[in-house]
């Protein structure tokens, strides 16, 4: 990745922009206070999509086109001077114009559905400042901003990372905002926005000002802000105390937005949000929608400590910032909203993330390349790997030291920059020097390790291997047995109350630790796979009365992969899933369930089925070895959740419709999760008056499975007046369309799947984006049978429209290859692709058919197992 020449660095931007709201430009001229380190007579700066009229230093000189060097592959400008500059300050005036973006840089954003809400504002995480202005964007540049801005529409409002200074009249039509002088920040969290709101507010215990916004096109509605208020509030008191170190603004602004590709931007006191992750209305939404949104805001609030006040130096280090804003997240709304079961929610996105991660080859820490890959790094492995080795470590060395160390980390770097081994050695400063090494060591492994570590409990001694499914599947492919033992993992486990640090050079300790069990204890929120031994198995089953939900969480999803991958017994998964369902059934108290362990049960329950059904993989195998696989998937596993399903039902009296009428589907005393998935057993009228109410109160605007359960019901209902509401929901409702998208997977009329298909096929052209269709191909495998086939039939067409090596091409064939195992369309699939040669295109293809395999592999390898454990009964 090429970045700028250092010998010239920014210290201050007087920035001015004039702003046409009504054409679609703009222009203006920046500043630039401009430190001189060494002699150069080359200044670089980054510009993308900006029409440079002139640079002017102090000296009075215009420097023009011709002085000017365009680098389109890096976004670099060069300019050329005639003479040596000396070490000293200068000024440098760069003029510009350019047009508004609908996705990033300046961003203008019509909401045709609501009332034409118009809003103009930037979008320049990580590196689209420069669509704005020219600049120099890297993190680690950090400089104080004075900002103007002109706009020729008095209606609207200007917003900024700090208050305005001055706000002055020209006309009846133009209007200038000058802002206060910001703190030295990186380009990516400057921001403002244009718009028309109101807003609600407060302040913080350290005085700082919050203000909630609402669009003015929905007046009377300041409650759609109090939530936020009363948890930003809540969030910025926290985070204020646990960090010992103060918010550096005066204000902070929450302001929705549509049409925003992130939950929420944390800029420097002016964060923006997609709209649903703001507003709440206790009236139509659940709990599920309330806790999303505390977290979003927990987790931008973080971001002003973690990102904005302390910097990666590179944005190979984004662990740095968003696995912290993430772990916090989590840390801070369990501690402001203990009633909410947050932990549980986490580890289910964890579990999520480890099968991510098992195909994905990447690391925490990545080196990036390119600018324009920069987006690629945005993932859960970043987010979620990075975030549960903090967990790992709080529960290592104790919440206190570890709150100390991160106050101490604040106070040493805030207003600079960091690398890894800034926080490292930050957080190992106090412990003793073999200590150090070993938790060194341990951070290491987990953001620079590719994979998932296992621990492996034999009889004598304890393996630690890494684990990735497509070098697994490869090996089953090629026939290759490879040991995957690996020395590079240090792993933290408690036992009894004590903690250690484990890895294969320190077999002796380990040796002592193989007889306490279980290991599970502190497991539920670590970054590793448990491979029980047997005697290690049977206690857990001895004990499957005192393990906690979190535990069982962990035990079943370690149980349930390593099982499917022939790394433990597959058998073990069934044996502790039956006996743990029949243990449920003697609760007695509703809130002994957690919702997230009976989703996870139903889940790999309904997957196991769906692998033994599939027509597909039938020809592998005899009538009698699907019969018996059969028979163990009802004894076991779905004859046992029935009668678990009927106790819950009973026991929460889940009996008529008035059980979701008659209370607050938002009341943080009902846990609403654990009644969504109990919908499976009402019967069909009672069903019907339920959509039916849910229709008519415009009950969708909030989250979570509730949204997937009803409309699921309405796809079932094979009811083409359903089917025009899904549609009307989708258009009114933006938002809820990937929810609809993934109810479609539940039915098996091939004739419902048909009338949505002919709705988004206009002469023989699917209106629909790419990501529209790939989330129905990831949905419903009729879809994908049809889609295969107009492909192939409109395939000379469509690489006529989109290159081959383009991200929307290969992103849906790889979908197509995912989705579609018909091994004759596949054929006709690979014929056409035959005669390519793009090196980059093959890379991609090779990638989609090991997800293929992948898929073939599971199928086939659960059906021997469960035909093999049939056969030991």
């Amino acid at each position: 990745m090429k970045y700028l020449d250092t010998r010239s660095i920014p210290e201050n931007y007087n920035l001015y922009l004039n702003i046409d709201i009504k054409n679609d430009n703009f222009n203006g001229h920046n500043i630039v206070k401009l430190n001189i380190n060494n002699t150069t007579d080359v200044i670089e700066f980054h510009g993308l999509e900006l029409n440079i009229n002139y640079v002017q230093l102090n000296d009075g000189k215009k420097y023009l086109s011709d002085s000017l060097k365009y680098d389109d592959q890096n976004d670099i400008w060069r300019l050329i001077l005639d003479n040596v500059l000396e070490p000293d300050s200068y000024i440098l005036k760069i003029a510009f114009n350019s047009v508004f973006n609908t996705a990033s840089g300046l961003v203008k954003y019509v909401n045709k559905i609501k009332n034409n809400r118009t809003v103009i504002f930037t979008r320049f995480e990580p590196n689209y400042a420069r669509k704005c202005f020219p600049c120099w964007d890297e993190p680690h540049i950090k400089v104080k901003y004075n900002m103007t801005i002109e706009i020729n529409d008095p209606s609207y409002q200007v917003y900024f990372n700090t208050d305005p200074e001055s706000i002055n009249k020209i006309n009846d039509n133009n209007i200038i905002y000058k802002f206060k002088e910001t703190i030295p920040m990186s380009t990516y969290v400057m921001s403002f926005m244009i718009g028309k709101f109101y807003y609600i507010e407060t302040y913080t215990k350290q005085n700082t000002r919050l203000r909630v916004f609402i669009p003015e096109d929905i007046p009377n509605s300041e409650h759609l802000g109090s939530f936020a208020l009363e948890t930003g509030v809540k969030v910025m008191d926290f985070v204020a105390e646990y960090y010992q170190n103060p918010y550096p603004f005066n204000k902070m602004d929450f302001i929705p937005i549509d049409n925003v590709d992130a939950k929420g931007m944390e800029n420097y006191g002016l964060i923006f949000y997609d709209a649903p992750w703001l507003l709440y209305d206790k009236k139509v939404s659940t709990i599920d929608h309330k806790i999303g949104i505390a977290n979003v805001i927990a987790h931008e609030i973080a971001h002003q400590w973690f990102g904005n006040l302390i910097t990666m130096y590179r944005w190979d280090e984004l662990w740095l910032k968003e696995s912290f804003a993430k772990f916090f997240e989590y840390y801070i709304v369990d501690k402001i909203y203990p009633e909410w079961n947050i932990k549980s929610f986490f580890i289910k996105n964890l579990f999520r993330t480890l099968e991510f991660d098992s195909v994905s080859l990447k690391s925490v820490k990545v080196k990036v390349n390119h600018n324009k890959h920069l987006m690629q790094i945005y993932d859960d492995v970043t987010y979620f790997k990075g975030a549960t080795l903090l967990f790992m470590l709080v529960d290592y060395l104790g919440d206190d030291y570890f709150k100390q160390s991160m106050r101490s980390y604040i106070n040493k770097y805030k207003f600079s920059t960091i690398t890894s081994t800034s926080f490292i050695q930050s957080l190992c400063e106090k412990l003793e020097e073999s200590e150090q090494h070993k938790i060194k060591s341990m951070i290491k492994s987990f953001i620079t390790n590719k994979g998932i570590p296992i621990i492996k409990f034999n009889n004598t001694t304890i393996d630690i291997l890494s684990f990735n499914t497509r070098s697994i599947i490869n090996d089953h492919i090629n026939n290759i047995v490879k040991d995957n033992r690996s020395n590079s993992w240090i792993i933290p486990i408690r036992i009894n109350d004590k903690r250690y640090l484990i890895s294969n050079e320190n077999l002796e300790e380990s040796n002592l630790l193989i007889n306490n069990i279980p290991i599970n204890n502190s497991k539920n929120v670590c970054y590793y796979r448990v491979s029980y031994n047997d005697n290690q198995f049977e206690t857990l089953l001895d004990n499957i009365h005192k393990t906690t939900t979190h535990n069982h969480m962990s035990i079943l999803n370690d149980l349930y992969i390593l099982g499917i991958y022939s790394i433990s017994n597959f058998k073990n998964w069934i044996k502790y899933i039956n006996k743990l369902i029949h243990h449920m059934c003697t609760y007695d108290n509703p809130e002994m369930y957690d919702y997230y362990l009976f989703s996870s049960i139903n889940q790999t329950i309904n997957n196991i089925g769906t692998f033994i059904k599939d027509g597909h993989i039938q020809k592998y195998f005899n009538k009698t070895i699907l019969e018996r696989s059969k028979q163990i998937y009802k004894k076991y596993l779905t004859t046992p959740l029935k009668k678990l399903v009927k106790h819950m039902v009973k026991l929460f009296k889940i009996t008529n419709i008035s059980t979701y009428t008659n209370n607050n589907l938002s009341d943080d005393k009902i846990n609403y999760n654990k009644l969504v998935f109990y919908l499976l057993d009402i019967n069909k009228l009672k069903l019907n008056k339920l959509l039916n109410y849910m229709i008519t109160n415009n009950m969708f605007n909030l989250y979570g499975d509730l949204n997937i359960i009803i409309f699921k019901y309405m796809i079932l209902q094979d009811d083409s007046s359903y089917l025009l509401k899904l549609k009307e929901i989708a258009e009114i409702h933006t938002d809820l369309y990937p929810m609809i998208i993934m109810s479609f997977k539940y039915t098996k009329n091939e004739k419902v799947i048909k009338n949505i298909f002919d709705q988004f096929t206009d002469n023989n052209r699917l209106d629909l984006s790419h990501s529209q269709i790939n989330q129905f191909l990831s949905s419903n495998k009729y879809f994908a049978k049809l889609y295969t086939d107009y492909f192939i039939n409109n395939y000379d067409d469509y690489i006529k429209i989109f290159p081959l090596d383009s991200k929307a091409f290969t992103y849906v064939l790889n979908q197509i290859i995912l989705v579609q195992t018909n091994p004759d369309k596949i054929e006709q699939l690979l014929d056409k692709l035959n005669t390519i040669d793009n090196t980059k295109f093959i890379l991609k293809m090779r990638h989609a058919k090991n997800i293929l395999f992948n898929k073939l592999f599971l199928k086939i390898n659960i059906i021997k197992i469960l035909n093999l454990i049939e056969e030991q009964n």
